[in-house]
C-alpha cells in the first residue's frame, strides 16, 4: 500500500527539503503546495486531493499553509483521504535562521505565520503527529535520519 504524507509545520523546519529528499532518494512523488506553478493548475483542491489519494505511488505533499478555516479544512481533508499528517516544529530561533537564509521571503512573513499558528490554535484543530527536525544544539538533524524517522511515523 502506498505511503501518503502531508508534511506541514512552522516555516524554516525543512518541509520542502525533506520532500525533495524523499523524491530524489525514495522515488516519492513530491507535491510542493507552495510552488505557484503547481497550485495555479489546481482547479478543485478536493478533487486534487482525491486524485492523489487514489494514486498508486508514494506521495509527500509539503505545505506551509495559512492557518484559517478554509485551509485547515483542506488539511483535514488530506487526513480523511488517508494521508499521514506530520507537523514539523522545533527550535523557533533555528527555524527563523533557516527561513531567513532562503532570502526570497521576508522575516515579517515568518512572524505572521507563527502568529497565525498560535492565534488559530492550528495544532489543536488538526491534531497532527509532531516531529522536531532539529537536534538539541539547534542544528538540523541529518536529512537521512529525518526521512527515516518520518517514514516510520507515517506507517
Amino acid at each position: 500500500m502506498p505511503v501518503k504524507i502531508l508534511l506541514t509545520g512552522i516555516p524554516g523546519t525543512g518541509k520542502t527539503t525533506i520532500g525533495d529528499y524523499l523524491r530524489d532518494t525514495k522515488e516519492y512523488l513530491h507535491i510542493n503546495m507552495e510552488d505557484q506553478t503547481v497550485t495555479s493548475q489546481i482547479l478543485n483542491i478536493y478533487q486534487f486531493v482525491d486524485e492523489l489519494a487514489n494514486n498508486d505511488k508514494n506521495i509527500v505533499v509539503t505545505w506551509g499553509f495559512v492557518p484559517n478555516e478554509s485551509q485547515t479544512d483542506i488539511v483535514l481533508y488530506f487526513r480523511n483521504r488517508g494521508f499521514s499528517l506530520i507537523w514539523l516544529d522545533g527550535n523557533r530561533e533555528a527555524a527563523r535562521a533557516a527561513f531567513n537564509k532562503r532570502g526570497d521571503v521576508s522575516e515579517e512573513l515568518f512572524e505572521l505565520q507563527l502568529k497565525r499558528i498560535n492565534e488559530f490554535d492550528v495544532i489543536q484543530k488538526i491534531l497532527p503527529t509532531t516531529y522536531n527536525s532539529f537536534k538539541n544544539d539547534s542544528s538540523f538533524k541529518d536529512i537521512s535520519v529525518i526521512s527515516k524517522e518520518l517514514l516510520l511515523l507515517a506507517l
